[in-house]
């Protein structure tokens, strides 16, 4: 019987709602505007092309070691690409919120995503929120802005946990945070990393697909939408008054 349920945020239950370059360019924006007042000459073009530089080449280290580099050690590394020299390191805590702006005022819920979650926490399932995320207090944001914040029982996000989907530990320190078991869990996400991962651990992973999800891994469901996601749990849900 499924008692919980994971889900991923990124492609899951927000997405975009401008192109990749729309959204970094909206970044290199914010950012040059804030070192501009801080008394740095920048030319936006630099800080783009250093953003998307930067965040390729961390990207490639994440992947490689599970290890989350938080968003202050990805502005460090900004920094020095871009030749900024600095005392302040007050410098890299006011450049979190232009940096993350996009993320919480350039996305928006995938559809159905919301009503899923109300649907869940109405029929008595936890829910857990499991994010390769470089800044929690943003991730948290969104989902408070979401209104959703509330339905969580418990948000992990890779930035304050250390280790990055796909690795095991991340999900058993979701499964310790509601206390639940691998047997018991379903984990809905878009990629790889969620879909590998939930398997090395025992959970049922669902893939979604809605919004270009995809996985080399094959998950235990492919859902186009979340009534697809809703059905398959409440089959699962049904198991409990089938005889043995």
């Amino acid at each position: 019987m499924i008692t919980t349920v994971f889900i991923d945020m990124w492609g899951t239950l927000i997405k975009s709602r401008v192109s990749v370059n729309e959204y970094f360019a909206y970044r290199a924006k914010k950012v040059a505007e804030l070192l501009s007042l801080e008394g740095f000459h920048v030319e936006f073009d630099d800080v783009y092309k250093t953003l998307l530089q930067v965040r390729r080449f961390l990207d490639k280290v994440r992947s490689f070691t599970l290890i989350e580099i938080p968003l202050k050690a990805e502005l460090m590394l900004f920094l020095r690409d871009l030749g900024i020299e600095y005392n302040d390191e007050g410098l890299l805590d006011r450049l979190a919120d232009p940096y993350m702006d996009p993320y919480i005022n350039l996305t928006r819920p995938i559809p159905g995503a919301i009503e899923f979650l109300k649907k869940m926490k109405a029929r008595g399932i936890k829910l857990a929120m499991v994010s390769n995320n470089l800044h929690g207090p943003s991730l948290v944001k969104v989902l408070r802005n979401l209104k959703v914040y509330s339905l969580f029982d418990a948000v992990i996000s890779s930035d304050r946990f250390g280790l990055r989907k796909p690795h095991p530990s991340i999900f058993f320190h979701a499964l310790k945070m509601v206390d639940s078991t691998p047997l018991e869990t379903v984990h809905v996400g878009d990629e790889e990393a969620d879909i590998l991962g939930a398997k090395r651990v025992g959970i049922k992973a669902i893939l979604f697909k809605g919004a270009g999800g995809n996985s080399i891994t094959p998950p235990d469901l492919e859902a186009n939408d979340y009534k697809e996601i809703s059905n398959f749990i409440e089959s699962q849900l049904m198991k409990k008054y089938q005889p043995s």
